[in-house]
């Protein structure tokens, strides 16, 4: 028999999901519930960094420059050893993509 349980089948959706590009949409009922259970169950705090990150410039990228900055200001409660300031990302990233 193959040694999985329920944490394996649900670590590796996660794992794949992870990249995949409904959790930029991070407004969709579907993508938050997803990613609030991997997040519980299956991601270190480095993956939740960084799918939060995504999301935030996904925000900025579309203009949601508020969205954007709340995204980021997650980030740093996940983790507070970051350099970011969530204002200055923000408007930096949606600057850029105005471009």
């Amino acid at each position: 028999m193959w040694p999985l349980n329920w944490q394996t089948w649900l670590d590796t959706a996660c794992n794949i999901l992870r990249s995949h590009q409904v959790f930029l949409q991070s407004d969709t009922e579907s993508a938050e519930a997803t990613v609030e259970t991997c997040s519980d169950s299956a991601w270190s705090d480095m993956e939740k960094a960084k799918v939060l990150v995504k999301q935030g410039q996904a925000e900025a990228r579309e203009g949601n420059v508020k969205e954007a900055v709340d995204k980021f200001q997650q980030v740093l409660k996940v983790d507070s050893n970051l350099e970011l300031d969530p204002e200055s990302e923000a408007k930096r990233l949606e600057e850029y993509f105005s471009k």
